[in-house]
C-alpha cells in the first residue's frame, strides 16, 4: 500500500501510526494486490483546536504635546508678503515666534528649515490666535476668520519640512492650494524627507488647530504627509481631501518609525481616510510604531459617491475604506467616529488591516499590535478584514504576517444599507494571521441592510490563534464560512479556538442549534440586546462623545 495526501511512502493496511501535522487533514492509501487490481481510500482526520488563551496587542507609546513657553523674538509678517514670511522662517531661531495676519493670503511653496541654534520651540500662528477655539477643541472651516491662509500656486506643496527640520509648532493657520491648480502632487502639508537616512526625518513637528484642505473641485494625493518622528495633529479640520482615478487620503505615512499622534480631528478623505504603508521606506528598518488615532471623524460624504448614487458609473472621488494599515507597530484606535464607506475602487470596508512589502524592497513591513477599541462605525458596505499578507505582496518578503489584532469593544451600524452598499459581510480573515480577537462588539443592522457572513474566511488555514466571544451580531444569509457551521469555522483555525457568548439574530434560514451549538439566536436586534452582552455602550459613548463635532 502507498500513502498520498497528507502522509507519503509504503504503509500497511493495518496497525496505528502516529502523523503530522496535527491540523485537519486527508489521507489516501492505494493497496494493490497480486493481480494488479487496486483500491484506493481517503478520510479527512478533523482537528478542532482547544479554548485558552491568545497574546494580546502591545499598546502604543503615548506622547504629549503641552503649548510651549516662547521667550524669543516676536516676527511680524505683514499682510500678504510672502517673501517676508519665507525670510522669517529662514532666520527664526528656536524660542521665536513667527505671526501672521488673520484674514490675510500668503501665496507660495514655503520651506520650514533646520535649526541648529536657540532652544525650544518655533511657533508660526494666526495673529488672532487668542479668539480660536481653546486648545483641545477642534476647528472648523467657520474659524477660517481667526487664521492666516497659506496658498500653493502650483501643483508642490504649500507647507514643506526640510530634512531634520523640528521642533515647529503650527496654530490657527488655513492652509490650501488654488483653485486653478487642480491638483497637488505630494501632500498640502509635507512632513516627508526624500531620504534614507534617519537623521533626515523631521521631529517634533505639532499641527495645531489648522484648516488644512484642498477645493471641491481639486484633487490632492494627500492633505498631510506625516512621515516624521513625534508628529502630532491635534483639534485640526482636514477637507476636500480627494483625487479621482488614485489614492488619496486625509493623512498617511511610511517612510518613518514614529510615533505619531492624531487626536481630535476632522479627517475627511476619499481613498483611504487614514493609511500607513502603501509605498515602500527608503529608511532602512523604517516602520510607522507607535501610532494613537483617538477621538476623530473619519468621514467621506456620500456626495462623493457621484453617480453611483444613482446606482449607474463610479465614484466622484476614488473610494477604497476608512483606514488601512499595510505595515505598523503599536497602533491604537480609539474612540473615533468612521463614517462613509461603499463599493468602488474596493468593497467599501471600514477598516483593511494586512502586512504588504509593497514593491518588493520592504523585507522588514509587517503590521502588528493593533488596538481598535470603543469607536462606532456606520454607513459602511462592510466592517472589514485582518490578512496576514497583502494580495499584492506578489510572493515579495515580510518581515512577518499581520499579528495581535484586538477589536474591542466597538459598535458597527448601518451595514450594507444604501447609498452604503458594498461586501455585505461583517468580519473577514484570510492567510494565516495569528493571534486575531473580536471579543464584545455589536452590530446594528436592525436598519436592514442584507449581510452576506458574520464570520467570512478563506480556505484553512484562516488564522492561528482566534477568538470571537460576546459579540452581537446578524446572522446574515450564510452565517459563517467555511463550512456554514461552528465546527467548519473551528476546523479551519490552527491552535486556540476561543468561540463562546455570542447572540445572532435575524432572519436566520441557515441556523440550526446542530450546526452552531456554541451562538444562541435572537428573532431581532431589540433581543439579542437583552440576551447578549455586546459593546459596554457607556465606555462607547464616553469614549467618542466629542468625535464628530470635536468639542
Amino acid at each position: 500500500c502507498v500513502a498520498s495526501k497528507g502522509w507519503t511512502g509504503a504503509q500497511a493496511n493495518s496497525g496505528t501510526l502516529i502523523v503530522t501535522p496535527a491540523s485537519t487533514t486527508t489521507y489516501t492509501l492505494t493497496c494493490t494486490d497480486t493481480t494488479g487490481n487496486a483500491i484506493a481510500k481517503s478520510v479527512t482526520i478533523g482537528i478542532i483546536p482547544t479554548a485558552g488563551p491568545i497574546t494580546l496587542p502591545t499598546l502604543p507609546l503615548i506622547f504629549q504635546v503641552p503649548m510651549p513657553t516662547q521667550t524669543g523674538k516676536v516676527w511680524t509678517v505683514a499682510a500678504g508678503d510672502h517673501n517676508g514670511f519665507q525670510a522669517a522662517l529662514n532666520q527664526a531661531q528656536l524660542g521665536d515666534t513667527i505671526e501672521l495676519q488673520a484674514g490675510s493670503t500668503y501665496t507660495g511653496n514655503f520651506t520650514f528649515p533646520k535649526k541648529n541654534s536657540g532652544s525650544g520651540w518655533i511657533v508660526v500662528r494666526s495673529s488672532k490666535h487668542a479668539s480660536l477655539p481653546a486648545l483641545g477643541v477642534r476647528v472648523a472651516p467657520s474659524d477660517a476668520s481667526n487664521m492666516a491662509q497659506l496658498v500653493s500656486p502650483n501643483v508642490q506643496s504649500t507647507v514643506i519640512f526640510a530634512p531634520g527640520s523640528h521642533h515647529y509648532r503650527l496654530i490657527g493657520l488655513e492652509v490650501t492650494e488654488a483653485i486653478s491648480t487642480k491638483y497637488i502632487q505630494t501632500a498640502i502639508v509635507a512632513i516627508y524627507p526624500a531620504s534614507g537616512n534617519v537623521a533626515d526625518l523631521p521631529n517634533n513637528i505639532t499641527l495645531d488647530r489648522m484648516y488644512i484642505h484642498s477645493q471641491p473641485t481639486t484633487g490632492v494625493q494627500r492633505c498631510v504627509h506625516a512621515a516624521g518622528s513625534y508628529v502630532a495633529i491635534i483639534d485640526s479640520y482636514l477637507g476636500e481631501c480627494h483625487a479621482k482615478g488614485f489614492d488619496s487620503q486625509a493623512i498617511a505615512a511610511w517612510n518613518t518609525n514614529g510615533p505619531i499622534k492624531i487626536v481630535n480631528n476632522m479627517l475627511e478623505g476619499a481613498g483611504e481616510n487614514v493609511m500607513f504603508g502603501g509605498a515602500d521606506p527608503l529608511i532602512q528598518g523604517a516602520n510607522p510604531s507607535d501610532i494613537e488615532v483617538r477621538g476623530n471623524y473619519i468621514y467621506t460624504p456620500v456626495a462623493w459617491k457621484g453617480t453611483l448614487n444613482g446606482g449607474t458609473g463610479t465614484s466622484l472621488w476614488t473610494k477604497k475604506n476608512l483606514f488601512e494599515l499595510k505595515t505598523g507597530k503599536r497602533i491604537l484606535v480609539e474612540g473615533n467616529v468612521l463614517d462613509g464607506s461603499w463599493g468602488d475602487a474596493q468593497v467599501g470596508h471600514a477598516f483593511v488591516i494586512k502586512s504588504a512589502n509593497q514593491g518588493g524592497k520592504c523585507t522588514w513591513c509587517q503590521t502588528a499590535d493593533v488596538t481598535i477599541r470603543y469607536n462606532i462605525v456606520r454607513n459602511v458596505g462592510g466592517t472589514g478584514g485582518v490578512s496576514a499578507t497583502s494580495g499584492q505582496n506578489n510572493g515579495h518578503v515580510l518581515g512577518g504576517p499581520t499579528s495581535r489584532v484586538l477589536f474591542e469593544p466597538n459598535y458597527f451600524e448601518n451595514i450594507n444599507v444604501g447609498p452604503y452598499t458594498g461586501v455585505a459581510r461583517l468580519i473577514e480573515r484570510y492567510n494565516n494571521p495569528p493571534d486575531v480577537t473580536y471579543r464584545n462588539n455589536t452590530w446594528n443592522n436592525s436598519s436592514g441592510g442584507t449581510i452576506q457572513h458574520y464570520i467570512s474566511a478563506g480556505s484553512a488555514p484562516t488564522a492561528t490563534n482566534f477568538t470571537y466571544m460576546d459579540n452581537i451580531a446578524p446572522f446574515g444569509t450564510y452565517g459563517v464560512v467555511p463550512g456554514y457551521t461552528e465546527a467548519g469555522l473551528a476546523a479551519a483555525v490552527r491552535g486556540t479556538f476561543n468561540y463562546s457568548g455570542n447572540v445572532v439574530y435575524g432572519k436566520a434560514t441557515g441556523y440550526s442549534s446542530v450546526k452552531y451549538p456554541k451562538t444562541q439566536l435572537a428573532p431581532d436586534y431589540a433581543t439579542a440586546l437583552t440576551v447578549g452582552k455586546g459593546a459596554n455602550m457607556s465606555l462607547v459613548q464616553s469614549a467618542t462623545a466629542k468625535s464628530i463635532l470635536g468639542k
